[in-house]
């Protein structure tokens, strides 16, 4: 579930968070698609996908404010024709396009700031994926950089990605964490990590795990202006306790440590799999 995800990931970072000056402000990327599969990441982490749409055409947005930082970031686009639900790499919809577009918001006026546009294209005959419609394709602005591509056609995906700077964001926590060192007593730092959380979870102890996500809730309610306790209502743990939940014992044999943006942020992940 990706709410619950997003909640672990931004709590496993390690720094006192800076003076917000997101209250007004928000980056929401859009992502269209149409008769095809589609994932887009922002700094290496998965955000918005369609895996689950049977007929690959959907539209929606999220606020990606969290997961930006001041200079550099990442927005990458993997698009994947619906043959590849049959291990094939074969695009047989002429009209398969994937669009994610980045809009800062504020209360007075939206503004575009970069996009990535993958479409596919007759080649002889034969549709081929391609990425020349996205603004400023093959040009270096102040603001974002031009369009890279590689195909994966072993993974059944092609990959466009392009760099977006952006400034007068705020100091998220995770922009200044100490990294995690790639030891193993770093993977038990996270495993201990995890089992303390469990452990709460366990015991059905809504009272401490707010408590121990604070930071998290704190900056997801400056960057969405919505409160702290409206969104740790709204990933619905209660209700989860209340129904008779119960924590399964970990089994570490089954997890991979993934890694983002330098260590800062990090997630035991199951093998084989995006969660």
């Amino acid at each position: 579930m990706r709410k619950v995800f997003l909640f672990f990931i931004v709590l496993f970072s390690l720094s006192a968070y800076g003076k917000n000056t997101m209250d007004q402000v928000k980056y929401i990327t859009y992502l269209e698609t149409n008769r095809v599969l589609c994932r887009f990441k922002v700094n290496g982490i998965t955000t918005l996908d369609n895996f689950s749409s049977i007929s690959g055409t959907i539209s929606t947005g999220y606020n990606i404010a969290p997961l930006l930082q001041n200079g550099k970031n990442i927005l990458s686009l993997d698009m994947g024709p619906l043959s590849a639900r049959d291990n094939k790499y074969i695009y047989k919809e002429k009209d398969a396009e994937c669009k994610v577009r980045l809009v800062r918001v504020t209360p007075y006026q939206s503004d575009e700031i970069t996009n990535i546009v993958t479409e596919v294209v007759d080649e002889n005959g034969e549709l081929k994926p391609n990425s020349m419609q996205s603004i400023n394709f093959n040009i270096d602005t102040t603001q974002s950089g031009k369009i890279m591509t590689k195909e994966y056609p072993n993974e059944f995906y092609y990959h466009t990605e392009r760099t977006v700077t952006l400034n007068n964001l705020p100091a998220w926590a995770w922009t200044t964490a100490m990294p995690l060192p790639e030891t193993a007593a770093g993977t038990e730092l996270v495993k201990k990590a995890y089992e303390d959380i469990w452990q709460i979870m366990k015991n059905k102890d809504l009272s401490t795990l707010q408590s121990i996500a604070k930071l998290m809730l704190y900056e997801h309610a400056q960057a969405n202006d919505s409160t702290e306790q409206g969104y740790f209502d709204s990933l619905g743990f209660k209700e989860d306790f209340d129904n008779g939940y119960q924590a399964v014992p970990i089994d570490w044999s089954k997890y991979k440590l993934i890694r983002y943006m330098g260590g800062r942020l990090f997630r035991l992940q199951l093998e084989h799999s995006n969660n």
